[in-house]
C-alpha cells in the first residue's frame, strides 16, 4: 500500500510542478526572460530565417509545453524519490499540492 502512495503522490507532485513550471503566474517573467532569451540566441544562428508567433528555439518551445516539461520533471522526481530512498510521504504530498 505504501508503494501505491508513493506512485500516487510522485504523479501529482510531477503534475503541480509541471505547471508552476509552465504556466503559473509566480514565474511568469522569468520563464519569459528565458524564453526570449533563447527564441533571440536561436534566431542569430539562424539568420535568414523569419520571425513568427511560434517558438523557434527548443528550449523555448520546452517551456510552454507541459507534455514536454512533464517528462523532464517526472523523471527529476522519480530520481530523486528513488535516490532518497522513498522519500518520505509528507515532503511528496507538499509538492503535490
Amino acid at each position: 500500500m505504501a508503494e501505491i502512495l508513493t506512485v500516487l503522490l510522485v504523479i501529482l507532485a510531477t503534475h503541480r510542478i509541471t505547471t508552476f513550471v509552465v504556466s503559473d503566474k509566480l514565474i511568469e517573467g522569468p520563464r519569459e526572460a528565458i524564453q526570449m532569451w533563447a527564441e533571440r540566441r536561436w534566431l542569430d544562428k539562424h539568420p535568414g530565417v523569419e520571425e513568427d508567433d511560434t517558438w523557434q528555439s527548443k528550449l523555448a518551445y520546452l517551456l510552454s509545453c507541459p507534455w514536454c516539461v512533464s517528462l523532464w520533471i517526472g523523471g527529476l522526481v522519480t530520481l530523486s524519490t528513488m535516490w532518497a530512498g522513498g522519500v518520505g510521504a509528507p515532503l511528496l504530498v507538499w509538492l503535490a499540492s
